[in-house]
């Protein structure tokens, strides 16, 4: 330690004198002596160096330093350490930071804070939890938020069913009535929709209905038919209208109802539309004709530009191949029933130019390929109103066009009936319906003929179904 420097120890009982000469002073103690410059303290301080005897009162070191916790730094209830020219703040649950200052936001530092059906709310230094609408808390040893059950409070119409649902509710009219649910709910008459075939009479039942023959047959299948697997695909590109599309779909109906009646009730349906989208109508699975009735006429009758068939076939053979890998329905027919009115377009589209108006058959051909040997294919041509119309026309341009487009669509149709037949012709007769009017439809005649062609495929798959099993597992 030099001579200029003072220890910071407690002085007690010391003397000044001026022993040190002309340029110091003595401190002295009755341990040590210490000499400070006293000239150095005259001039910076101009006091005259005086002698001093002083006696002090001994201080504690501890008690010179300041408390650094006192007044307390620490916020919301903390507690306070002091240290040397320091301190420590211990924060109460629910804060944090140096003075404990910041408070913690529990909602978003653990989102799995509240139970199942609850919602976070942050408070100061802490967080609750509430049920979210629609739900109660139920206490207990794990307090819970459970569903309301809003049908508890709820009168629906006779004959509907209440479905509770989150904060809210639903009555629904029991099968074979129809209405809102909550006032009414009359029965359907099924035969409505003309369901019976031939001269059938309809006599409506409660979400059901008979078919009284009179006598006449009608086209019938034999019993035991394995049930069917269908995709009905239509055709919703611009060159179809609105009229046209609800005759597809009335169409539908009555051919729907009457496979349910001559072939199978097992029988599982599905409809996809397309243009230059695939647009999935309604999934293939069990109906009964009440529910497929509602969701046919679901269906948009809406157009637009686009014939993308070789899209739709991709989309239902992929289904059905779904269906006999998972579901094992490998014994049942597979058929897809394709009603459009034109041949494939895609993007750049083919405008006006008769020369290329199959330019882009061959991807539906491609596509149709695919689908053999257990995935039937029947083609319903229906009536190209705007080509229909170009060859009535007087300008040669406009007719040649007219004829190219019907010739392209009937081409490709064949084309398609060859790839997934290949040698059998006989196909191209009975597998391609091609109509010149919409009303066709609903003839007897063209109707008789669609529903034995599926009765005969439906015997086809049977009788390979039984050879398979007379041969057994190899």
């Amino acid at each position: 330690m030099s001579n200029d420097e003072v220890p910071s120890e407690e002085i007690s009982n010391d003397v000044f004198n001026e022993d040190g000469g002309d340029n110091g002073c003595i401190i002295e103690n009755k341990d040590i002596s210490y000499v400070i410059n006293c000239s150095k303290i005259r001039q910076l301080l101009s006091v005259v160096c005086i002698f001093i005897v002083a006696v002090t009162i001994a201080v504690p070191v501890e008690l010179l330093r300041k408390n650094e916790c006192d007044p307390t730094p620490c916020l919301n209830d903390g507690t306070c350490f002091d240290g040397v020219n320091s301190y420590l703040c211990d924060c109460k649950s629910g804060f944090r930071g140096t003075n404990c200052e910041e408070d913690i936001n529990e909602c978003l530092e653990d989102p799995t804070s509240c139970m199942a059906n609850a919602y976070c709310l942050n408070r100061y230094g802490s967080f609750e939890c509430d049920c979210e609408v629609g739900y109660e808390l139920v206490d207990g040893d794990e307090p819970a938020c459970v569903d309301v059950d809003e049908c508890k409070n709820v009168k629906c119409a006779n004959h509907a069913t209440c479905e509770d649902k989150v904060n809210a509710y639903a009555c629904t009219c029991n099968p074979g009535y129809s209405g809102n649910g909550t006032t009414e709910c009359l029965e359907l008459n099924e035969c409505e929709s003309s369901p019976c075939v031939s001269n059938e009479t309809c006599t409506d039942g409660i979400n059901g209905y008979t078919c009284d023959s009179g006598g006449e047959t009608g086209p019938t299948c034999d019993t035991g038919m394995p049930p069917l697997d269908i995709w009905y695909i239509i055709d919703r590109s611009a060159s179809m209208d609105g009229p046209t599309i609800e005759a597809v779909k009335d169409f539908l109906l009555k051919l729907s109802s009457w496979i349910y009646k001559h072939l199978s009730r097992n029988t599982w349906i599905g409809a996809v539309s397309y243009n230059d989208k695939i647009h999935p109508e309604f999934d293939i699975g069990p109906r009964s004709l009440s529910s497929l009735k509602l969701e046919l006429n679901d269906i948009p009758n809406t157009t637009e530009m686009g014939d993308y068939t070789q899209s739709a076939l991709e989309y239902a053979r992929t289904k059905i191949e779904y269906l006999d890998r998972e579901k094992r329905r490998q014994i049942n027919t597979n058929l897809i029933i394709l009603l459009t009115n034109g041949a494939t377009n895609v993007k750049p589209y083919v405008a006006n130019d008769s020369t290329i108006q199959d330019k882009y058959s061959h991807l539906a051909i491609t596509e149709a390929a695919k689908l053999k040997p257990d995935l039937d294919l029947m083609i319903i041509g229906l009536p190209h109103k705007v080509a229909l119309r170009l060859v009535q026309s007087e300008d040669v341009n406009q007719a040649q066009l007219g004829r190219a487009i019907l010739d392209a669509a009937k081409n490709e149709w064949n084309a398609m009936i060859k790839a997934v037949y290949q040698s059998d012709r006989a196909k191209l007769h009975s597998n391609i319906f091609t109509l010149n009017y919409v009303n066709e439809l609903l003839q007897l005649d063209v109707f008789g003929y669609i529903s034995q062609e599926v009765c005969r495929l439906a015997s086809k798959r049977k009788k390979l179904g039984s050879r398979a099993e007379s041969v057994g597992p190899r």
